[in-house]
């Protein structure tokens, strides 16, 4: 590829003059944009097929683009990169993973000596135009992932970092299994657990998945997430109960309990699991799903798969794999009281069959089914729409030394240009975290590209990952320890029950709960 140069050293040791695949020298200047890029499950390709059509339109200003691919660049390897300095780390442009932006700028000058802040404001992209366009960049952006990078800052809302990703996760199926057992799809998560006996009576295992990943946050999170309100939702990411006072009580709430059972009912039975799911790497665990021999019928992913397995030999289609949305939580028809009493939340939807034929309206672009109210109808359309994302995790930012800013914001704004998506869209059947009504979307698409394209302009992106509260990232507190599926669907002595997961984590959180606070306010 064009200039995608191995220069994992060079940034190691400071060079602040990079060797390109020609042998000629790249030098640290203004025109010279040089770019760190997680490489992940959407590769590389994409974004250097961007960046060779943005060197195109901006021939006459003389703009290189040098992609230095990463996979290790993440969280605070990237945090330590932009804090040596230039002399250390000519990159002008980050496009990493998740990484703590928030405690950068709340470290202000503290962060890298003559500095304000560590990052460059991109506050003012907002309002200019995209490359090419009639339209503004905040007009362009998704407002969803905007609202993700907002910071307020004496009062005004900024923006030192700015979303580069879009992406939508759920649970992939092979399909070819499903068709050949007439396995049905599940809407709600009665259905799944239905499922899941379905396929083991049939001979076939229901799962596989990678313990290292995480990737059953992408199903437990929504699962949560469809059970509370939204200013229920609020109150937990600040650790504010009932009453108003910041406590770890928010933690020992029944919506994270219910969650976490559906999980126990999916794994905790390690039969309902490919044996090897506590030691597969994700692309093992994807090997697996794809040869369909191995009978296994779903993962918890994302619409990064069918890019990724390109890698392994795989072409997109190849084998038919789809994405479904992950099931809503049958338990959302009822709420509870403070002792646990249930009641039924809705008049007109009061069975997981009733939801489960709402849910199925919905998927469809169909009317309400006949009885159902119109406005609860609309709430089940809110809840269906919630989607896992990992576009908040993954956020571009500019040092605040580098000497190649004005090109960094132009390839900022290029990316969010129709020729960009429509380039990243083609290589990788994924979206950037932008406006998709120029599109133009393949013929015949794949059924995981179907997907995609079925989520378009009716998903609420969610994650656990993005927290605003200080409390949180600030400190190693979340919203559940992490990878739960190590303890829920472990062999090992570490497993746990749903109740005890949920009252291990609250006990963990509530004795601990004075540290995060102090944290918090450093």
């Amino acid at each position: 590829m064009k200039r995608v140069v191995s220069v994992a050293v060079c940034l190691a040791v400071g060079c602040t003059v990079l060797t390109g695949c020609n042998g000629g020298k790249i030098e640290d200047v203004e025109t010279n944009l040089i770019i760190s890029l997680y490489e992940g499950g959407y590769g590389t390709s994409a974004f250097q097929r961007i960046a060779d059509q943005f060197e195109e339109c901006y021939a006459e200003e003389g703009y290189t683009v040098t992609i230095v691919p990463d996979p290790g660049l993440i969280g605070s390897s990237v945090v330590s990169k932009i804090q040596s300095g230039p002399k250390v780390t000519p990159t002008d442009l980050f496009l990493p993973g998740n990484v703590n932006y928030r405690q950068i700028i709340s470290q202000r000058d503290k962060f890298i000596k003559g500095y304000e802040y560590g990052l460059e404001d991109l506050t003012d992209l907002f309002g200019q135009k995209v490359y090419g366009e009639e339209v503004t960049y905040g007009q362009k952006l998704d407002p969803q992932y905007a609202d993700g990078c907002a910071i307020e800052i004496d009062g005004k809302t900024k923006y030192y970092t700015v979303p580069y990703m879009g992406g939508i996760s759920g649970l992939a199926y092979n399909n070819s299994l499903f068709q050949t057992n007439n396995w049905k799809l599940p809407n709600t998560t009665d259905e799944l657990i239905d499922l899941v006996g379905q396929i083991r009576s049939d001979g076939a295992t229901p799962f596989v998945w990678a313990s290292n990943t995480g990737y059953w946050d992408y199903c437990v999170y929504p699962w949560w997430r469809q059970l509370v309100t939204e200013e229920e939702a609020e109150n937990f990411w600040n650790c504010i109960d009932s009453n108003g006072d910041v406590t770890a009580e928010v933690f020992r709430s029944q919506a994270l309990l219910t969650a976490f059972k559906v999980l126990e009912d999916c794994i905790y039975d390690t039969k309902n699991s490919h044996p090897k799911s506590m030691t597969f790497t994700n692309i093992e665990a994807q090997m697996t799903l794809y040869e369909s021999s191995n009978k296994i019928a779903m993962m918890p992913t994302g619409d990064w798969l069918e890019n990724e397995m390109k890698n392994s030999g795989y072409q997109p289609g190849q084998v038919d794999i789809g994405l479904m949305k992950v099931p809503v939580i049958s338990d959302v028809i009822y709420t509870y009281d403070e002792i646990g009493n249930q009641q039924f939340k809705w008049t007109t939807v009061q069975s997981d069959e009733a939801l489960s034929k709402v849910i199925a309206a919905i998927d469809a672009n169909e009317p309400k089914p006949e009885g159902v109210d119109a406005e609860e109808f609309e709430e089940i359309k809110i809840i269906r729409s919630y989607t896992n994302s990992n576009g908040f995790m993954f956020n571009a930012m500019i040092p605040a030394y580098s000497n190649a800013k004005e090109a960094a914001k132009k390839f900022l704004l290029f990316m969010a240009s129709d020729t960009a998506q429509q380039i990243f869209y083609d290589e990788t059947g994924a979206l950037l975290p932008f406006s998709t009504g120029n599109l133009q979307k393949p013929d015949s698409p794949t059924r995981l590209q179907q997907a995609v394209i079925d989520s378009m302009g009716k998903t609420t992106y969610i994650s656990n990952m993005a927290p605003k509260n200080p409390l949180f990232y600030n400190t190693d507190l979340k919203c559940w320890h992490e990878n739960i599926e190590e303890y829920i669907g472990t062999t090992s002595t570490a497993k746990k029950t749903a109740q005890q997961f949920w009252e291990w984590n609250y006990t963990d959180y509530r004795d601990n709960f004075s540290r995060y606070l102090s944290m918090s306010r450093n």
